[in-house]
């Protein structure tokens, strides 16, 4: 059960309001972590407590995190 963790696993797809203005620098070993959770790993690893709504925007926090790394 997933307890007090509303935010991390919400339905919203952007990044929260507080990361938005900031120069969010991501490591190399997390930036590697991110690329390896693909949708399946989300699936296998969350998809008993979480549902497809929220795995989705999970995802595209995971995406939106690693594209900022990009830059």
């Amino acid at each position: 059960m997933l307890v007090n963790h509303e935010n991390s696993f919400s339905t919203k797809e952007n990044l929260p309001a507080y990361l938005k203005n900031i120069d969010l620098t991501i490591g190399d070993e997390w930036r590697i972590a991110l690329l390896e959770l693909d949708d399946e790993k989300l699936r296998k690893n969350l998809g008993d407590v979480l549902d497809k709504r929220r795995l989705a925007a999970l995802a595209k926090r995971r995406d939106a995190l690693i594209e900022d790394s990009n830059r």
